[in-house]
């Protein structure tokens, strides 16, 4: 896929979608479930990681349009989830190197975790 204005527009609705849909849920989850916990998020993350790999799976024996591709897999289910392609890289990683796919899951955890703490106490530094 090379990125052209065709991929970034279908991108791009994807992911206005796919976004309003995530806020759809997580209101809806701390409306009824309150927000102790962050079940919108975790429901619209399992929920993108199978509709990832379903996807993934009907493309890779099908004859589907890249920008179809790139419209459901990059824009909506990559606004829709903040972890659905983390999950099917893993999943390729797993069926290739059980070594590469564990460091890719801790560099992922811990290295976003860590950048987080990092630009908190930044943030708390200057302010």
């Amino acid at each position: 896929m090379a990125l052209n204005w065709s991929y970034i527009l279908v991108i791009g609705i994807g992911g206005f979608i796919g976004s309003i849909f995530r806020a759809i849920a997580v209101d809806f989850s701390n409306r009824y479930y309150g927000n102790e916990f962050a079940f919108g998020i975790l429901f619209v993350n399992i929920v993108g990681s199978f509709l990832i790999g379903l996807l993934y799976a009907y493309f890779l024996n099908s004859g589907s349009s890249e920008l179809l591709k790139a419209f459901l897999i990059v824009g909506f289910l990559g606004a829709l989830t903040t972890f659905s392609t983390f999950a099917l890289d893993n999943y390729i990683y797993l069926n290739s190197s059980l070594m590469l796919a564990i460091v890719n899951m801790a560099l992922n955890l811990f290295g976003t975790l860590l950048a987080v703490i990092a630009g908190v106490k930044i943030y708390e530094l200057f302010a």
